[in-house]
């Protein structure tokens, strides 16, 4: 459920149009087009993130639809007027952490397995190493994860447990090649 913004909530999530452009073009540098293959010492899943996944990780809604979102996201054109936010107060949440998205291709991340976290059920997660950050996975039809949730940890109780990453390949969809990027 979203609802519109007030004049405050409006000013609030202006001031993350440039955290929210900035994890359009890691998502467009990082995996369009790819798939991202994670392992640690017991886990290993493949993830993609689609363009259309962020208007929701960032618990917005914008009136042109979550494609548009992307692209204006990216070419600097996002419109305030056409954004609303959830009714249960977790979109300020989202946008706060939002900054730390890029880490899903460091090795300051942990993989966690299943698990349920407040309202979120989810088959596998990312996490940053300290509790900032965690991206709720689920899985597909297809041999892949995909994002269904972002969760701010500075404000969770529970602090989700799970294992450091050991390595992270891309697979690159259009140049058929796979790299490590750690």
């Amino acid at each position: 459920m979203t609802k519109e913004m007030s004049q405050k909530e409006q000013r609030l999530v202006l001031n993350y149009f440039k955290t929210i452009r900035n994890a359009a073009i890691f998502i467009k540098d990082y995996f369009h087009n790819k798939t991202l293959h994670y392992k640690s010492e017991t886990h290993n899943f493949s993830l993609k993130i689609l363009n259309t996944n962020l208007m929701h990780l960032c618990g917005l809604q914008y009136d042109s639809g979550a494609k548009a979102f992307f692209k204006d996201a990216v070419d600097n054109k996002l419109r305030i007027v056409k954004i609303k936010i959830k009714t249960d107060n977790t979109t300020l949440l989202k946008l706060q952490v939002l900054s730390e998205l890029v880490k899903l291709t460091t090795s300051e991340i942990t993989l966690c397995p299943a698990s349920v976290l407040g309202e979120v059920r989810y088959h596998f997660a990312i996490r940053t190493n300290k509790k900032i950050l965690m991206v709720a996975l689920n899985s597909t039809e297809s041999d892949y994860l995909v994002p269904i949730s972002l969760i701010n940890l500075t404000t969770m109780k529970h602090d989700p447990k799970g294992e450091k990453v050991k390595s992270i390949f891309v697979e690159d969809h259009i140049c058929k090649t796979t790299t490590r990027i750690i």
